[in-house]
């Protein structure tokens, strides 16, 4: 027999083991150690995204609107708003139109009808998960290989770190400070 059938029915006797292993806790103990509740309806863990509002915001396919923990892209479509981005972040104007379209398409690409896990801020009450518009804050991760679409898009420049989110996850802090070091993405026009 080969090594690597070997590996294979070791795992699965190892597997076997542990799901057999119900007599130490009952079917209700075991099912909450492995699921988390969340404010979301239907499942626990994974969502399919159906569209992709902006190049921060999701629309699920239960209807649902989540906006990402932890990132600000630029605002599309809206003048007045990207006006007000430019000024809050002292950047050209012009780099905020042509980063809001980047940052919807980054987001759209890599996100968009593909299934992923939202995780919601620890010990935030669900009624505080919220933003002003009723959008539910999370950090996403695209199911299939746990990309961290929080995370990249601040490293790629396609959004920034809001001030009052700096420390709210070592990650997204050490993502911008990458970004503006080496002028990525939207930081290549940072006004001087």
């Amino acid at each position: 027999m080969g090594t690597h059938k070997f590996a294979c029915r070791i795992a699965l006797i190892i597997v076997i083991i542990l799901f057999s292993a119900h007599s130490f806790c009952d079917a209700a103990d075991f099912a909450s150690f492995f699921s988390k509740k969340y404010p979301l309806e239907d499942s626990p863990d994974l969502y399919y995204v159906k569209k992709v509002l902006d190049g921060h915001t999701l629309e699920l396919s239960n209807g649902r609107v989540v906006r990402l923990l932890g990132v600000e892209t630029p605002p599309r479509e809206d003048r007045l708003k990207q006006e007000g981005y430019s000024a809050r972040y002292n950047l050209p104007i012009e780099i905020v139109e042509e980063y809001s379209e980047l940052a919807y398409a980054f987001t759209e690409f890599n996100i968009e009808e593909e299934e992923v896990l939202l995780v919601f801020q620890e010990g935030i009450p669900t009624s505080k998960q919220e933003d002003g518009e009723g959008h539910f804050l999370a950090f996403v991760y695209r199911a299939s290989d746990y990309f961290f679409l929080n995370g990249e898009l601040i490293r790629n420049g396609y959004g920034v770190l809001p001030s009052d989110n700096v420390g709210l996850l070592k990650e997204l802090d050490d993502s911008a400070k990458e970004a503006q070091g080496f002028r990525m993405g939207i930081w290549k026009g940072l006004k001087k």
